[in-house]
């Protein structure tokens, strides 16, 4: 069938719902794929869009199921999504089906993501007729095709009986050899075995060659003799077991002698009692003496963390009352402290009726001066809302202007604008004025102004123009 045409718009939006005013991106189809019903090869060459001001981006691609290979269920083709470095949040690269059954226009955000399709790993396209039995999936040299199954490959058979051949140093038995067959395996070999893992054969070893024969002496596999290792020559182990036991009886009976002597030689134990408590009399401290018999005061201070205040008589921590003497030494400064601050004070106060004197009372006075304003400047916008932070705004025109009204003031509060360079530059008048039955004014002159009152009842800026000054 002819390829149907679906219309995309890519209706992409920062986080605050406003849409994307630049970058861009392309469609590409996955693969080159023919359309013979319309006679068009589709190679993938991208389809670009562009984010603008203004109006959301779209593009006009083929449908995925109209078009190209197809799989069972699905296309074998998707449309691959991309965008530009400058697109505003960098969005990811994507894939998607995009289908006839859904609307000549669709939008982005209804498409589901879906893995791409690539070369290689592509849906192999589906006859249009279901296939007979015994009929596989061909190929024409056009289109798929079902065709008849040739044969070849498989096979089928019966065992009916299992044995164990003899070689390479195995053999074996076979029970219930054409039923449910048990094999046991066996070696052929006797003695110690020798592998070759070129060949698998399994053979022999050879005495001396492949390994050393045991004998009754083992220099033959350490290559160490008897006379090395001291041979028992002439009962030479024999007698030196004598000589050991003849040493140790002589040892125990010197130690058990040596240990009956010093049990208590002459009475020596009651000697020692003797001393011991002759000592403990002689070195301990008497109750009575309150220990005045210490043998050094200074090396008893100094072991129980005493310091010098231990021998410091009491006058000494408060020497010729001179606790008292600071004392009233304190007051004396503190009183000539406080006289000298209040001084001070009393000339500040002088000081401050003085300013007051020069000052306008809120109510009920009167000023003799001229009040001067501040003319405060206000910078140019294609939008401005004026400020009320003085009574008294210049605004310059530099194009043309919309000029809205303070959002928030306090009721009574008056407003003087000056208006440079309407006569080159349209104004238009926002949001907060009330112009009352004249309506609102169409500044011409090179330097205009109008006057306003706020009305807090009806939170406007009841206001007059006064025009064509600086003609």
């Amino acid at each position: 069938m002819s390829a149907v045409y679906v219309t995309v718009v890519l209706d992409r939006y920062d986080g605050a719902g406003n849409p994307l005013v630049s970058g861009g991106g392309t469609f590409t189809p996955s693969q080159d794929f023919p359309d013979p019903a319309d006679q068009m090869l589709v190679g993938q060459a991208p389809v670009p869009f562009s984010f603008r001001s203004g109006s959301l981006p779209s593009v006009k691609v083929i449908a995925n199921d109209t078009a190209g290979p197809q799989g069972e269920s699905s296309p074998g083709w998707t449309w691959n999504v991309a965008y530009s470095a400058s697109t505003p949040g960098g969005p990811v690269a994507a894939s998607y089906y995009i289908l006839s059954a859904n609307g000549t226009t669709q939008y982005l955000s209804d498409l589901a993501a879906v893995p791409a399709a690539q070369p290689g790993q592509q849906y192999v396209p589906w006859p249009s007729t279901p296939p007979e039995a015994g009929q596989v999936l061909g190929w024409d040299g056009e289109e798929t095709e079902w065709v008849a199954d040739s044969g070849g490959g498989g096979g089928s058979g019966t065992v009916t009986s299992v044995a164990v051949e003899s070689a390479n140093g195995f053999a074996g038995t076979v029970a219930d050899s054409t039923t449910t067959p048990q094999v046991t395996l066996k070696t052929t070999v006797n003695g110690l075995l020798k592998g070759n893992s070129t060949t698998g054969v399994v053979s022999a070893a050879t005495a001396g060659t492949d390994y050393v024969t045991p004998t009754g002496s083992g220099a033959a596999l350490t290559g160490i003799t008897a006379a090395q290792v001291g041979a028992d020559a002439s009962g030479a182990a024999a007698t030196a077991q004598s000589n050991a036991e003849t040493y140790a009886a002589a040892q125990a009976a010197a130690a058990q002698a040596a240990a009956e002597a010093a049990s208590d030689p002459a009475g020596s134990a009651a000697t020692a009692q003797s001393n011991a408590e002759t000592y403990a009399d002689t070195g301990k401290l008497a109750k009575s003496a309150n220990l005045s018999d210490l043998a050094s005061a200074s090396t008893a201070r100094t072991n129980l963390g005493l310091g010098t205040a231990a021998t410091q008589a009491s006058s000494a921590f408060d020497a010729a009352g001179a606790a008292s003497t600071a004392q009233s030494n304190a007051e004396t400064f503190a009183t000539s402290a406080v006289a000298t601050e209040t001084s001070r004070a009393e000339a500040a106060e002088g000081t401050l009726t003085t300013a007051v004197a020069g000052k306008v009372a809120k109510a009920g006075d009167t000023m003799t001066g001229k009040l001067s304003p501040t003319v405060t400047t206000v910078a140019f916008a294609s939008t401005v809302t004026l400020p009320v932070t003085t009574n008294v705004l210049s605004l310059t025109l530099t194009g043309a202007c919309t000029v809205n009204a303070p959002s928030s003031a306090n009721d009574g509060d008056l407003l003087r604008v000056r208006i440079i360079g309407a006569n080159t530059y349209a104004v238009t008048w926002g949001t907060g004025w009330d112009w009352g039955t004249a309506g609102a004014p169409t500044p011409l002159g090179p330097r205009d102004r109008i006057v306003a009152e706020y009305v807090e009842s009806d939170t406007v800026w009841d206001a007059s123009a006064d025009l064509g000054h600086g003609a």
